[in-house]
């Protein structure tokens, strides 16, 4: 199925990637930095390497960089930490774009906006052969595991919320019916604002 961009672009055949030196694929193409990617898609080609520093890449911005059928994606934060349930990553690597998660944001120093790079599989090369940063190149099988995980854990999260919202109301439901008796206070509090300390459990 294509993707389609906000500003109508499909997504067309990807060429395919040339041999790397260790048998590994091997994608070459002008890099393009853009720590926003909002900003940064604007400008992008087929041709490109998009180096992002996006963490938690969202779906919309995946499917913005999908829609600019750019050769590979190289971000310099985690593209899911795992916090919520985010299908970013998946939608682009499930598109053919390959993603690669790098440490740091070094990359944006070392590299050049139209510098000619190379990517062997969780390695940026330079045009003289150099490794300038390494990473994790992401699967598909893998961000489906963790997105399934990630939806398990919220749904867990959810239930025990719930279950807590209803002890509350079952142990204090006098607080909310109004009968409990409150003690005679020397202090008027009507129209007053209050604030209540109750001393914790540890």
């Amino acid at each position: 199925m294509a993707i389609t961009s906000r500003r109508g672009r499909t997504r067309s055949i990807r060429l395919p990637a040339r041999a790397g030196r260790n048998g590994t694929s091997r994608i070459e193409g002008p890099a393009r930095l853009g720590r926003r990617t909002k900003d940064l898609w604007k400008r992008l080609t087929p041709a490109d390497i998009a180096i992002i520093d996006h963490k938690n890449l969202d779906r919309i911005a995946a499917e913005e960089l999908v829609g600019c059928d750019v050769r590979a994606v190289v971000n310099a934060s985690p593209s899911s930490d795992g916090s919520y349930p985010n299908a970013g990553p998946l939608t682009l690597v499930r598109a053919g774009v390959p993603l690669i998660d790098v440490p740091g944001d070094a990359i944006f120093e070392t590299l050049s906006d139209g510098e000619r790079i190379s990517i062997e599989g969780g390695k940026v090369i330079d045009r003289e052969g150099n490794v300038v940063a390494e990473g994790r190149l992401l699967q598909v099988d893998e961000l489906a595991a963790e997105l399934d995980e990630q939806r398990r854990r919220i749904d867990r999260a959810l239930h025990a919320f719930t279950e807590n919202t209803m002890s509350h109301i079952r142990e204090e439901g006098e607080l909310l019916s109004g009968t409990i008796d409150f003690p005679d206070t020397r202090t008027v509090f009507r129209d007053k604002h209050c604030l209540i300390v109750v001393r914790g459990t540890d």
